[in-house]
């Protein structure tokens, strides 16, 4: 697997975990991080493949994880 694929797919899980996690919606996620929700949908899904870093910060802020754990780079969320 090409590493910018494992990177979107890893993203895609890892935000869709950490909003089960926090017990919220795609939509509460969406208001609460300005965010699009059809974005949000895509990346759940695993169907955007272009990340933006403004995107990912506002993600890791939210759910109050580093960066580097959304995309794969390491397994500590803090």
């Amino acid at each position: 697997m090409e590493q910018k694929e494992k990177i979107f797919r890893v993203f895609a899980e890892r935000i869709k975990q950490q909003r089960l996690k926090k017990g919220v919606s795609p939509e509460c996620v969406a208001e609460e991080t300005g965010l699009k929700i059809s974005f949000l949908r895509a990346v759940e899904k695993g169907e955007r493949r272009r990340l933006n870093r403004e995107h990912i910060y506002k993600l890791a802020i939210y759910f109050d994880v580093k960066t580097d754990y959304l995309i794969g780079l390491t397994d500590k969320e803090k």
